[in-house]
């Protein structure tokens, strides 16, 4: 179910935070002292990632569908902090894993020639 600007607006403080879902990842974050974030949950690499949108009231629902929906395109690139440097890392594994494995062959092919 679609959440209403009513439903934000009368979002009260517990104990523990809690969560108010919107669709397509997009939740607004009720915390114990008050505070309402909207965030938005996506997969990035095979892991769950979140991404601070902004706080309520000052994004509003509607702009924060707006971000979710821009985000959610295909060619859409979020901006997360943990992005680049998982792109490197991953790039520089896969140098090393490549040379190593090339040195391998390397080796037994001279042993067997």
């Amino acid at each position: 179910m679609k959440l209403t600007d009513i439903a934000c607006k009368t979002a009260k403080p517990e104990s523990k935070s809690y969560k108010l879902a919107d669709g397509g990842g997009l939740y607004l974050e009720v915390t114990s002292k008050g505070s309402k974030l909207w965030r938005l949950k996506y997969r990035y690499l095979g892991k769950e990632k979140k991404l601070c949108i902004g706080e309520y009231p000052i994004i509003t629902l509607a702009d924060a569908r707006a971000t979710r929906d821009k985000a959610t395109l295909p060619n859409a690139t979020l901006s997360s902090k943990t992005s680049e440097p998982s792109r490197k890392l991953g790039n520089t594994t896969m140098k090393k894993l490549s040379t190593k494995l090339l040195k391998r062959i390397i080796k037994y092919s001279n042993d067997y020639i």
